[in-house]
């Protein structure tokens, strides 16, 4: 069961929203192929990990590298992002062409290599004849991550069941596939291949705004984007800190501040912090008609079943549903690198970090005594949701390293 996405030429992704160039379409495959099961119509239980509020799958490519790939349903494209171009060299691909990819944030595009033929396989199904866009430069902002790309549209012609109890995704083919009766179904649309839902949003006046949300697990730590320049009813809080995030073209400055309520079918959302992008800001991307983005902290509440060929989603909530909303307490951002350390790739104005010297860059090595590449996670989002707790950081810096004591606090 093939779909065809033409005109597919935006996609959203843990960078932030990605364009493809209309000139490099032409060079690209957008049919999403059919798995091929080991066993039966489905592939049960693909373990995954979180890194940095990712859901990440070892894939295998061409039965001989496995891979560590940021699994996002805004990247609609079959095969993968690769950024790490010294596992593209390992693999002795052949090139067939370039394409520019780009995003939000204000540095402009980037060069990716187009390799076709390929076969990705994960635990009980395999996807033959895919493609790899392998990032031109060594050093992009993504080589140090410790994932090597991003997956999306490979998987969509399967459903795709996602438990985030279990940390596990199921494949099911549609045809045979039945929901959980416990689920409450939400039909989708798509705009430019990439999935949207509908939502309302309750107003500082108390007036309800009709709005419409792209599904994006590739939206980390943030639990709602919201463009204002979409709508002039959509404006920011008078509270609000400015959090910096890292996109495919550059960094992205995001006014982060609380909103009264989101509604989302028959689940309501109350004080969530929420993201406000300005269209300076977007850099290259491009808004297709929503109003923002339901982001990764609040897909995760919920157990899904992604099914895009039926055009729905089936929602049911986990045991994370009720958990507060809170931005890091420490006002850090932090991405968890290849030597298992966390590289700081923000820090809030005035928060307990930037009163400690804290510094963009810096490197944690250990937290509360324990060295950080023993943090998962799940682990060091509990950490850092607390309110005036006391942590101890230490901190490396190029030649330097020192020890940071930290009272967190809520910052909105």
């Amino acid at each position: 069961m093939q779909r065809s996405l033409l005109n597919l030429l935006f996609l959203c992704c843990a960078t932030g929203m990605l364009i493809i160039t209309t000139n490099s379409v032409a060079q690209l495959s957008v049919e999403i192929p059919e798995a091929a099961f080991d066993n039966g119509h489905s592939a049960l239980d693909i373990p995954f990990t979180r890194m940095s509020d990712h859901i990440v799958l070892q894939v295998e490519i061409d039965g001989s590298r496995e891979v560590d790939l940021i699994f996002d349903t805004g990247f609609g494209l079959p095969g993968v992002i690769l950024f790490n171009r010294d596992i593209a060299d390992s693999l002795k691909l052949t090139y067939t062409g370039k394409v520019d990819l780009g995003g939000g944030g204000k540095e402009g595009t980037k060069l990716a290599n187009i390799a076709t033929g390929v076969r990705l396989s994960l635990h009980g199904a395999a996807f033959a004849d895919q493609q790899l866009l392998v990032l031109e430069d060594r050093e992009n902002n993504f080589s140090g991550l410790a994932v090597d790309g991003i997956i999306g549209g490979t998987l969509m012609g399967s459903v795709v069941e996602i438990d985030y109890d279990k940390s596990a995704i199921s494949l099911f083919d549609p045809a045979s596939y039945k929901p959980d009766t416990g689920a409450v179904e939400f039909p989708i649309e798509f705009s430019s291949g990439i999935p949207v839902v509908k939502a309302t949003l309750m107003l500082e006046s108390g007036d309800v705004l009709p709005i419409t949300l792209l599904y994006d697990t590739g939206v980390p730590e943030i639990p709602l984007l919201l463009f204002p320049f979409s709508s002039d009813r959509i404006s920011m809080p008078d509270q609000t800190i400015e959090f910096r995030g890292e996109a495919m073209g550059g960094e992205m400055k995001i006014q982060c501040g609380r909103v009264r309520q989101l509604q989302l079918g028959p689940f309501s959302f109350e004080d969530v912090v929420g993201g406000y992008v300005t269209e300076e800001e977007f850099g290259t991307a491009v808004v297709l008609g929503q109003n923002g983005m339901l982001g990764h902290d609040i897909i995760q509440r919920f157990d899904a079943a992604l099914d895009y060929v039926g055009k729905r989603i089936h929602m049911k909530p986990n045991l994370g549903f009720n958990r507060h909303y809170e931005l890091n307490t420490a006002g850090l951002g932090l991405l968890k690198q290849k030597d298992g350390s966390f590289r700081v790739s923000c820090v809030v104005r005035n928060s307990p970090a930037d009163e400690q010297g804290i510094k963009v860059g810096d490197a944690i090595t250990s937290i509360n005594d324990i060295k950080a590449r023993d943090f998962g996670y799940l682990e060091l989002r509990e950490i850092f949701s607390h309110v005036d707790s006391i942590v101890s950081l230490k901190v490396s810096r190029k030649d330097d390293e020192f020890m940071c004591i930290v009272k967190l606090k809520r910052l909105i």
